[in-house]
């Protein structure tokens, strides 16, 4: 119970840390347009795997923060624009949309929710069409401090085409001090892609894979809520051995 305990302090503190720091990890802030709604945006609880999208061509993306959040006004919304061309700066490649105001749809971007321009989404490209046979198998990778992560990728137990991820991840500190992670969840190939969500704890730690069929490799971006201090699923995987 402790463990448990800690662990989802750990996450929350990581949380609240993503938080303070988004305006680091995102481009510039970006004046804010008269149009934006002055409502909170809410994205949907649950996300239907055919209604992602992906930012449409490559010119940054205006997405705002915080309107009309816990009552407060318009004026105190930030925009800020994202690069398409960098996922990992805002923790993911798809886009889970909800409800639309004007020109506007609030929607879920990796960890995040806000306001972004619907004419800047678009369906999840069917090509590279990757196939089930092509993402089985045990895939590793490598980060500084980093020892051991494995994503295992199987077809799920439910069915239906779904694919089925398993992974840990680790993060070593100076301190010889060991943070974990891990993620568990089904997914629909879409395309280049796989998206998996793990409801396993709150917040969702959510995990974006896009396989290269060059490489035969794939990047992974999570929304950095998949466990410990600095623990991440980033980076390029590639085969650990031969499939099953």
């Amino acid at each position: 119970m402790f463990f448990s305990l800690l662990q989802r302090s750990i996450r929350l503190s990581a949380f609240f840390l993503l938080a303070v720091t988004v305006g680091e990890a995102q481009s510039k802030e970006a004046p804010l347009p008269p149009d934006v709604p002055a409502v909170e945006c809410k994205p949907p609880a649950v996300v239907n795997f055919d209604g992602l999208r992906v930012f449409s061509g490559t010119a940054p993306v205006l997405m705002t923060f915080h309107c009309g959040d816990k009552g407060s006004e318009a004026a105190a919304c930030h925009a800020e624009y994202l690069d398409p061309a960098k996922p990992d700066e805002y923790q993911g490649d798809l886009i889970a949309p909800g409800a639309t105001q004007g020109r506007w749809t609030c929607a879920m971007v990796g960890g995040w929710s806000g306001w972004i321009p619907t004419d800047r989404l678009a369906p999840v490209p069917s090509t590279p069409a990757i196939t089930t046979e092509q993402w089985l198998g045990t895939w590793v990778t490598g980060h500084a401090g980093v020892h051991n992560d494995r994503l295992v990728v199987t077809r799920s137990a439910e069915g239906h085409g779904k694919i089925h991820v398993e992974g840990r991840a680790n993060y070593t500190n100076i301190a010889h001090n060991v943070h974990t992670g891990q993620v568990s969840g089904d997914a629909v190939a879409m395309g280049p892609f796989l998206h998996i969500l793990d409801h396993g704890e709150l917040p969702d730690c959510v995990l974006d894979l896009k396989y290269d069929l060059a490489s035969k490799t794939f990047r992974a971006v999570d929304n950095q809520l998949c466990g410990g201090f600095n623990v991440t699923f980033d980076g390029t995987w590639h085969q650990a051995k031969s499939k099953n």
